[in-house]
């Protein structure tokens, strides 16, 4: 199952409809402006029957493949809509 919602920086929700506890694996991936660049950024939320990494990791797009960078994201108030960058 694949969901799209409008991103509302302010309120956090993974379903307009309540199906997320039916799903095993929930990712979440969000833009965010930081530095005057559109950035993005996905964490796994839940993954049923694993311990998962719950860091914001900034990824990129690049000739078809999708390329997750090392460590943590240095940002904090990502699901508040006001990024702000923290030194790592």
């Amino acid at each position: 199952m694949t969901s799209q919602l409008e991103d509302r920086y302010q309120e956090l929700r993974f379903s307009a409809y309540g199906n997320a506890v039916l799903v095993d694996g929930l990712i979440m991936q969000r833009y965010i402006e930081t530095h005057a660049e559109l950035r993005t950024v996905i964490s796994v939320v839940k993954l049923r029957g694993s311990k998962h990494s719950r860091q914001f990791r900034q990824f990129d797009i690049v000739d078809g493949e999708i390329l997750i960078r090392a460590g943590a994201a240095p940002y904090n108030g990502l699901l508040q809509g006001q990024p702000c960058y923290c030194e790592p």
